[in-house]
């Protein structure tokens, strides 16, 4: 399996990805050999691996870690053992508890009035 990652980061480094990106889906597929270990990669592998992901990491975290490794498991061949990435569903609005109370408002708006920034008080209370 060595041989294969040193073609991979060859294929990497030929397609002029960063020493960043090269080092990043490196680790992730070292990751994941480690977590097989010495058992035969199958599919079943790969989807108990995901599962191990969902409970470790964030979604988005988890996916960016399958990304590397769907893409050398393209590399090798092993289409066939390729996962679909988790469903991140976007949030549109902040959550309660990051929005500004009243009182938060209040001491904001006089702050920017004793600066004398009275633009800022202005386009604060427009919002």
């Amino acid at each position: 399996m060595e041989k294969n990652l040193t073609s991979f980061e060859r294929l990497l480094r030929e397609e002029e990805k960063s020493q960043a990106t090269i080092e990043k889906y490196l680790r992730d597929i070292r990751c994941f050999l480690g977590f097989i270990q010495e058992k035969e990669l199958s599919k079943q592998q790969v989807i108990e691996y995901k599962d191990y992901l969902s409970q470790r990491d964030r979604s988005s975290s988890a996916n960016s870690m399958l990304v590397s490794l769907n893409r050398f498991l393209r590399f090798i061949g092993r289409n066939d053992s390729c996962v679909k990435l988790f469903r991140v569903q976007r949030q549109i609005f902040a959550s309660e508890d990051k929005e500004l109370n009243k009182t938060e408002y209040q001491r904001l708006l006089k702050a920017a009035q004793r600066s004398h920034n009275h633009r800022i008080a202005l386009i604060m209370q427009t919002i």
